[in-house]
């Protein structure tokens, strides 16, 4: 009866030990979970833990590498070959020693569990690696396991002197195995961790130096409150509005009147100081060039605001809020970090865009995208985190399809298929065709300042001669040309633009005649502008003819002059 009642008592205390060591180990790990930030404070962690749970009083943590040299973390280093007793001993955090010098060694290449019950009899303790307390020792057993990791030992700890015991356990043995693992667990989690840190640092130094290159200050959010009123200009709200007259103006203020107006900011939950931030952040990063610069992109919105806001094009399409919303945006931000080049430029200057984007055509484009993205990755920029995951991809395909339709030579691919669709008729439920919208409003948006007043398209002129031209003296320079080759004489100036509102201005503008009326307006402007191009072109072709003649008549003068010199040295010499 005594018998089987004392095994069952041994049994219960047994699985109340084993239940307590498992409650310690639990404890432990997530103890030791808390470390992970800090390598060295993970080290002094699993010493910690070590201590409470084998009840010892000491630790040392060994990290093992590959060629199993020793990292001691957190010990006191004194030396016996010295035969001062008032010696001080040294605290240092960590150390390093050669291979083959302790019993860690056996322990790390063995992985086995090593029990010394009488330390000063193990033939392997390090005479460097010791406890001195006035010249005794105070080592008297210690118990060495590895710290494995995806079945590798990856760490050595050695705990020294139980407290509870006269030395370390057949249970302190198989506590050490599962504390082993569970270290294990840890650095490795740790140095996942660590390297998500670090991809985060990547990222953050990435910001930071698009930040730089891009130019996008801090902005003043006290003054990019939504306004209740803004100094207007004139037709701001009308077709002929010209953008330049807005030289030197804040346009944040304006661009966020137009928003409140339209109650979109509500609608998806944007903060005022974030959206005030990221308008901000967009203008910052448009470079300051003759043409593409933040007043291009102000006048893009601004014909995408009349667009929706003035015609049916809204109804008779359907937009939905989110089209709209990304429309604008991407009419805003469609010039942003914009280097001054054109596809061809970049790649034949062999840039470190063109070696980024190596796809054929729109590398600016998708520069423009790219930084679009980084800015609505940065928490003070993004006006989008508090939508849902679908929404929010949903938002950046619209954003990448909308800004890489602004390019003229994917618009030029993609015309035959809006031609097809206009003439078979515009389809709502259909997604390509609601792209090729897209992609069809973007463009006329950004060619909407040639539809102003001759004005307004004088100036627009100018500074694309001014921009683009200084791209093709670079161009031809890098080529080795003739530089007067590119001379921008006013005839060939106005050969372009007569050639540009034939081939892509007036046929875009008769592909939206189709779904707005207001186009016909546009239309008809870009004829009238095109036959004043035709008499600048024939004057100043007239012109060049009448200088052409008058050197030629010039010149046969000269030769007759000569040739009548020439007869009478000849007459006087015979």
């Amino acid at each position: 009866h005594c018998l089987p009642t004392l095994k069952n008592a041994m049994a219960l205390e047994e699985e109340k030990l084993h239940r307590k060591m498992g409650e310690q180990m639990f404890k432990s790990v997530v103890n030791l979970i808390v470390d992970l930030e800090n390598e060295l404070l993970l080290y002094k962690g699993i010493k910690r833990e070590a201590l409470k749970i084998f009840e010892a009083e000491d630790c040392m943590v060994h990290v093992i590498d590959e060629n199993l040299a020793q990292k001691v973390i957190d010990m006191y280093i004194t030396s016996q070959r010295s035969s001062r007793k008032d010696e001080p001993k040294m605290d240092i955090n960590e150390i390093n020693l050669p291979k083959n010098c302790t019993i860690t060694n056996i322990v790390a290449k063995k992985g086995q569990i090593i029990n010394c019950k009488h330390t000063p009899r193990d033939p392997y303790a390090h005479p460097d690696i010791v406890r001195i307390e006035d010249g005794v020792w105070i080592l008297r057993n210690s118990l060495t396991f590895p710290i494995i990791v995806c079945d590798r030992v990856k760490g050595v700890v050695k705990v020294f002197n139980k407290i509870t015991a006269p030395h370390f356990t057949v249970y302190d043995e198989e506590n050490a195995t599962g504390f082993g693992l569970a270290c294990g667990l840890v650095m490795q989690s740790a140095r996942h961790y660590r390297r998500v840190e670090e991809k985060y640092f990547y990222r953050q130094m990435v910001d930071c130096m698009l930040l730089r290159i891009s130019k996008i200050q801090e902005c003043n959010q006290i003054s990019y409150k939504i306004p209740e009123c803004v100094p207007m200009v004139d037709n701001l709200l009308k077709l002929k509005f010209n953008p330049y007259d807005m030289i030197g103006e804040d346009l944040v203020p304006y661009v966020m009147l137009i928003f409140y107006k339209l109650n979109i900011l509500p609608r998806f939950k944007i903060d005022e100081d974030t959206f005030g931030s990221f308008i901000c952040g967009i203008f910052k990063s448009i470079p300051n060039l003759p043409f593409h610069n933040e007043l291009h992109s102000f006048n893009a919105f601004h014909f995408i605001v009349l667009l929706t806001s003035f015609t049916n094009i809204q109804n008779y399409c359907k937009l939905t809020l989110t089209e709209l919303l990304m429309l604008l945006i991407a009419a805003l931000a469609q010039d942003m970090d914009w280097r001054g080049a054109t596809t061809p430029f970049q790649f034949i200057r062999g840039t470190s865009l063109a070696g980024l984007y190596t796809s054929p055509g729109m590398v600016e484009k998708r520069l423009v995208i790219s930084q679009l993205i980084r800015l609505l990755t940065m928490d003070d920029y993004n006006i989008f985190k508090f939508m849902s995951s679908e929404h929010y991809k949903l938002c950046l395909e619209l954003l990448y399809d909308m800004i890489i339709a602004t390019d003229i030579t994917h618009h030029v691919l993609k015309k035959p298929a809006i031609s097809k669709m206009v003439y078979n008729g515009f389809k709502s439920d259909n997604i390509e065709h609601r792209k090729l919208l897209h992609g069809l409003l973007m463009n006329i948006a950004q060619l909407s300042i040639f539809t102003k007043s001759w004005a307004t398209y004088e100036e627009a002129s100018k500074r694309i001669v001014q921009e683009f031209f200084r791209q093709g003296n670079l161009k031809h320079i890098q080529k080795g040309l003739d530089y007067g080759q590119i001379d921008p004489i006013p005839e060939r100036v106005a050969s372009m633009h007569i050639e540009f509102i034939d081939n892509y201005c007036l046929p875009a503008f008769e592909l939206l005649e189709n779904f707005v009326p207001l186009a016909k307006k546009c239309c008809l402007r870009l004829m009238e502008f095109r036959y004043n191009w035709v008499i600048i072109r024939d004057e100043n072709m007239s012109k060049r003819l009448k200088e052409l003649e008058e050197e030629l008549d010039k010149m046969e003068k000269d030769k007759e002059s000569e040739s009548s010199s020439s007869d009478e040295d000849e007459e006087e010499e015979d």
